[in-house]
């Protein structure tokens, strides 16, 4: 069956991608404002949290897709250029302290997991806002992932810069 796969962009897009076994095609691309998304976890191909540039952390309904329309609200892309509708955005949390590199929403829970370029991994409560727990990584952070069950949180981290070798 079709499924909805969600993509972020530098100038604030959201996009929205149908896949089939056939092929991929864009159904449309709502805009979230000029913050760039740095990250962004699908809750159900119908809403998003988004990590932005900004350090902030926004959830996105997108408009409900209808099978007699496929642009369900929103203007797909064609050759003379494209338009945007604006979807339903609300600021969850404003102020990370660090860059937002990965986020991950909790299977059944509403907690949400939010990993940064300065090695922190943050878990956060989607009602209240607060922080229910941190912990500072080795190095850099580059996304994060809840697993199915909801019980363990998996992190990829960045590579250590290698160190340069000096032959005299």
């Amino acid at each position: 069956g079709d499924e909805r796969v969600l993509t972020g962009s530098r100038d604030g897009v959201l996009s929205v991608w149908s896949t089939d076994e056939s092929e991929v095609r864009l159904e449309g691309s709502v805009s979230v404002g000029p913050k760039p998304v740095r990250a962004v976890h699908s809750l159900d191909g119908a809403s998003a949290v988004i990590g932005t540039a900004t350090n902030e952390i926004l959830h996105v309904s997108v408009p409900e897709r209808r099978r007699a329309k496929p642009s369900f609200g929103i203007r797909v892309k064609r050759d003379a250029g494209e338009e945007r509708t604006r979807a339903t955005v609300s600021t969850l949390i404003s102020g990370v302290p660090d860059d937002i590199t990965g986020v991950a929403a909790h299977p059944s829970d509403g907690v949400f997991a939010v990993c940064t370029s300065a090695g922190m991994l943050r878990v956060l409560d989607a009602n209240s806002h607060l922080e229910l727990g941190s912990l500072r990584l080795p190095r850099a952070a580059t996304c994060v992932e809840f697993s199915p069950d909801g019980i363990s949180l998996a992190v990829g981290l960045c590579t250590p810069p290698r160190q340069a070798t000096v032959s005299s």
